[in-house]
């Protein structure tokens, strides 16, 4: 028997020893999935389940994607993106409305007044007390939604809950989200949250756990918790399609149902963004969920609305999200159905149009007509007191996460542009320029962060900066911060562009060397993968995958500051894009500034995912101050043959 026990110790320890040897050998020569095991986007603000929450009382700014403007952006007492406090009495002596939803709800692009919460709530309290709270979050999915719900300490207290719904975007991240999935029976079944069993986190943390689970191929939906989904692709298969509808049309009977037994009101707002919604509502009606359907109530006011599209309405901001005057829209539609759900008074439309002219024009909205001569201004400054201001917040004074109210002293220059600086200090990433209006109609900053072991090049998307917050006068500056990943990062792509990977409207970028070594090592592997370059000129080009990679031993012209010209002509002309089917290429002229690799200069740039024919690309320089005049200083063209 002592012989039996002896033998099972030391198979234990055998077995133990193995176990931490191969977790060693993971992380120091294969550290794949260092990403996955460490990774979180926000850890200053974690939650299991709803995977991102709104920080309370904080501030920043945000640029509105038309105009171009600074404004700010507060979350308040409770987490919410309104530029008002609310107390428990604001609640228990109000009938309180509550708006849950994505980025459509939250609206950080706009001024806060301008969200349609804020006007909605303006036209409620002419026939009653009322309450509108926006639960908005960017991002979120129908599951993080019913999270913010139900942990909203006041939740029985809310008369009505809307859920804002945005068609295939919702139910993209409700797969992809995975907190939600449908048992043996067809029954909701939450999942566990992160955390929730006492070995849940270390086996999280275990490289071990995630090869298993790589290679069984159950990785694939839960590689990329870092990013908590944000970044995936918003498409889906028609099997994970039909999953994901089943899945929403249990979460809403619960939801509606939970609503219902405290005694509230549950609708589903459908927004204007798509034409119908043929899936969707067949669902609402059998669950027996009240319908908003801004798209029919667009069309009333508005006789083109559902012959043209979203896009192309006068209700769109450039980045597709509503403008003023969608949520001004939304605001009356909205107020027309919980009057109606209230028992209130119906108001006509034009009675209507004109309470919203003087919320509106209480914030020199452009397009409202100026108050009469002589009219005291009360009513106005009530109105702003209301809906402008925040209690304990100073609108001037400016908070850098990290650094309150100084700027730090940032002495690491790391790379310089005609349009920004950008320095590195401690954990974080900065954007400098010192004329914040100039340049008026450039697009938004991004920041992506490649870990050390990730052969994807140019990155993995594990951060991302596209909300530009701009920093008020007294710095002197234009200030957009990123905090750093908690990853070991071998470099971050920056630039300024519409998108962040991709030859599209990109007007500088470059890339930010942390670990050169690591770096490096991926570029030049793939450069040998390449094999011999495709065009030989003033600088060798080489296709590998979907890179493309210009090599050359001058570095003159690879500062960032000489664009590159780079015309895909697809193998099936299907895949042009509609606007370039006239030209017969596709156009992906960027701006890139070159690392060193030994004496050479490496540019690496991203192709389309499309089979190609043929490229055509080299450099040009303008001939004059408006830009309009440009010569090609080398070029080359080359067939890829798909």
């Amino acid at each position: 028997m002592k012989g039996l026990a002896v033998r099972l110790c030391l198979v234990v320890a055998s077995v133990l020893f193995a176990f931490l040897l191969c977790e060693a050998a993971l992380r120091l020569f294969f550290p794949k999935y260092q990403n996955v095991a460490q990774g979180h986007l926000q850890p200053e603000h974690p939650d299991d389940l709803r995977l991102l929450v709104r920080p309370i009382n904080n501030r920043g700014w945000a640029v509105h994607p038309d105009t171009r403007r600074r404004h700010p952006v507060h979350t308040n007492n409770l987490g919410l993106r309104q530029h008002r406090n609310f107390s428990d009495a604001d609640i228990l002596s109000t009938t309180t409305v509550g708006v849950f939803g994505d980025s459509f709800v939250e609206s950080v692009t706009l001024d806060a007044p301008y969200v349609f919460t804020e006007p909605l709530d303006y036209l409620l309290n002419l026939d009653g007390k009322f309450t509108v709270l926006n639960f908005g979050v960017g991002g979120y999915g129908p599951a993080q939604s019913y999270f913010t719900y139900r942990s909203f300490p006041r939740q029985e207290d809310l008369d009505y809950v809307l859920f804002v719904y945005y068609g295939l975007n919702d139910l993209v991240d409700l797969v992809n989200n995975g907190l939600f999935d449908l048992d043996g029976g067809g029954r909701l079944r939450q999942r566990e949250a992160r955390g929730s069993a006492w070995w849940v986190p270390f086996a999280s943390r275990l490289h071990l756990t995630y090869l298993a689970l790589d290679a069984t191929s159950r990785l694939a939906p839960y590689d990329d918790l870092s990013t908590h989904s944000i970044f995936r692709s918003r498409h889906l298969s028609d099997d994970l399609l039909e999953h994901g509808l089943e899945v929403f049309g249990q979460l809403i009977r619960r939801w509606s149902a939970e609503v219902e037994e405290s005694g509230g009101r549950f609708l589903v707002v459908l927004l204007p963004t798509q034409p119908d919604y043929p899936r969707v509502r067949p669902l609402l009606e059998e669950a027996g969920v009240g319908v908003v359907d801004l798209n029919a109530c667009y069309a009333s006011r508005d006789q083109g609305h559902r012959g043209r599209a979203w896009m192309e309405s006068p209700y769109s901001l450039k980045d597709g999200h509503w403008n003023e005057l969608g949520n001004r829209l939304a605001a009356a539609c909205l107020d027309d159905r919980l009057r109606l759900e209230a028992g209130l008074p119906a108001l006509a439309e034009a009675a209507r149009d004109a309470v919203l002219s003087e919320y509106y024009a209480a914030f020199g909205s452009p397009k409202e007509p100026p108050p009469p001569e002589g009219e005291s201004p009360r009513s106005r400054r009530s109105i702003q007191r209301k809906y402008q201001a925040l209690d304990g917040f100073d609108a001037t004074q400016a908070l850098i996460p990290g650094f309150s109210p100084e700027l730090p002293d940032l002495d690491k220059r790391v790379f310089d542009s005609t349009h920004w600086d950008v320095y590195i200090h401690e954990d974080w990433l900065f954007f400098l320029k010192d004329d914040c209006q100039a340049d008026r109609d450039a697009s938004q900053l991004f920041a992506n962060a490649t870990p050390v072991d990730a052969s994807p090049l140019p990155s993995l998307n594990y951060g991302s900066l596209h909300p530009t917050h701009m920093m008020p006068p007294q710095f002197a500056k234009c200030i957009s911060e990123w905090r750093m990943p908690r990853d070991v990062v071998s470099h971050i792509h920056v630039g300024e562009g519409n998108s962040a990977i991709g030859g599209t409207g990109i007007r500088w970028s470059a890339e930010i060397l942390l670990d050169r070594r690591a770096f490096e090592k991926v570029l030049n592997d793939m450069l040998a993968a390449a094999g011999e370059p495709v065009i030989e000129s003033d600088m060798d080009v080489h296709v590998h995958g979907r890179r493309i990679f210009y090599v050359s031993d001058d570095c003159r012209r690879t500062d960032g500051r000489t664009p590159f010209f780079l015309h895909i002509t697809p193998l099936h002309e299907a895949d042009l894009p509609p606007e370039r089917i006239k030209h017969g290429y596709d156009n992906w002229d960027f701006f890139q500034a070159a690392v060193t690799l030994g004496e050479r200069c490496v540019v690496r740039w991203s192709l389309p995912n499309y089979p190609i024919g043929r490229i055509v690309t080299g450099q040009y320089e303008f001939l004059d101050a408006d830009r309009t005049a440009l010569r090609a200083l080398w070029e080359g063209e080359a067939d890829i043959g798909g």
